[in-house]
């Protein structure tokens, strides 16, 4: 099953809209030019990795080639927004910093905070937004404004945790046992990438730490779970997921998903063969059911966002998957959704009001999903 979905539209909400150009890549990053002659390299040896990596790229070149075909088949047609420049971006906090000093003057667990439902914006000091549960029970999106005049867009119903895996694991536990608990838990841990990096900070942490996620402790213990975790295309790492990680969980494997990155005019943003990068990303899929839960292969097609590791957002697939009213969490997230929660060091960074253009007649057009068989 191919899903395409517009990353601009599911990440607006009543009264908000993402700013235009966020998701707008108008070409491929790089064609394959036959003609050209090609220059002779110098042979190297195949490491382990690309000729393993390789091999999985065969397996499922097929399968992705249909996908692929039957999206572009029902391509929507894409406004030409061209891409925002850089300088336009608001300035970046220094999350890890500030998150780093709010641990040195935190002396104990703090109360969860609850944005005031009567008033659509709410001060607060910046350094009370680290380590601690945030929460807007209100039907519609809140904002927070902090000293320096910056303000963060709280979706409705939506709740945050911006800390760390040494600091805030109490914090989130207390936060999923007030919920009852998540039935879904969806994960882009911050994988090793020697060429890419996504933070400065994001791109140290061992993936042997995820092992000190709770993740049992924070899951419904009286429904069929889903644990979904972004994986780069090397093979080891969704070995380490599969064959360590969730095991030491409990969970149990049942599906890998993919999302295929395509531009807005519906070409792939690079060949599919190509040696260097492929145009698809892995997503593995597992489950706490004691019997057996069918999902299946998926793929996902969505033009990227301009910013390195935005992942296309996942709820409305999902929520077809679990129960009504279902309590979801996204970890080492960056952004927010309304009806979830999430965690990371950067978990407000893209709900910074500059991202936004308010709409003045408070109309909104719900996210659109189209699926195909």
């Amino acid at each position: 099953m191919i899903h395409i979905v517009d990353p601009e539209r599911a990440l607006s909400y009543p009264g908000w809209t993402l700013r235009p150009g966020e998701f707008a890549v108008l070409a491929p990053y790089f064609r394959t030019n036959e003609s050209q002659p090609r220059r002779k390299k110098q042979k190297q040896e195949r490491s382990v990795t690309d000729i393993q990596t390789e091999e999985h790229h065969a397996s499922i070149r097929e399968w992705l080639t249909h996908c692929i075909e039957e999206a572009q088949a029902s391509w929507p047609e894409h406004k030409a927004t061209e891409t925002i420049s850089l300088e336009e971006d608001p300035p970046d906090i220094d999350f890890i910093g500030l998150l780093k000093l709010a641990e040195r003057f935190m002396t104990f667990q703090r109360e969860p905070v609850l944005v005031e439902q009567d008033k659509d914006c709410m001060t607060m000091d910046t350094l009370d937004l680290f380590h601690v549960a945030v929460s807007n029970p209100a039907n519609s999106c809140r904002r927070i404004q902090l000293p320096d005049d910056t303000s963060y867009i709280l979706p409705p119903q939506a709740s945050f945790i911006i800390g760390d895996l040494h600091t805030s694991m109490d914090a989130l536990v207390e936060l999923a046992r007030s919920k009852g608990g998540f039935d879904c838990v969806v994960l882009d841990p911050p994988w090793p990438n020697k060429s890419v990096h996504r933070s400065d900070h994001y791109e140290t942490q061992d993936i042997y730490d995820l092992f000190t996620i709770p993740l049992p402790s924070m899951l419904r213990q009286d429904q069929c779970c889903l644990v979904v975790v972004w994986v780069t295309n090397k093979p080891k790492y969704r070995r380490f997921i599969t064959d360590k990680l969730f095991k030491a969980w409990g969970v149990k494997w049942i599906a890998d998903w993919y999302w295929i990155k395509m531009t807005t005019a519906g070409e792939l943003v690079m060949p599919l063969d190509s040696p260097h990068r492929k145009p698809y990303e892995q997503i593995v899929v597992g489950h706490t059911c004691g019997k057996e839960h069918a999902i299946g292969s998926h793929a996902i097609a969505s033009v990227p966002c301009r910013r390195h590791s935005r992942k296309p957002p996942l709820q409305d697939i999902l929520y077809p998957l679990l129960r009504p009213k279902a309590q979801c969490l996204e970890m080492f997230a960056r952004c927010l959704l309304p009806s979830w929660t999430s965690w990371g060091n950067e978990c407000i960074k893209f709900q910074n009001q500059k991202y936004y253009v308010r709409e003045e007649n408070g109309e909104h057009a719900e996210p659109v999903l189209k699926k195909e068989k």
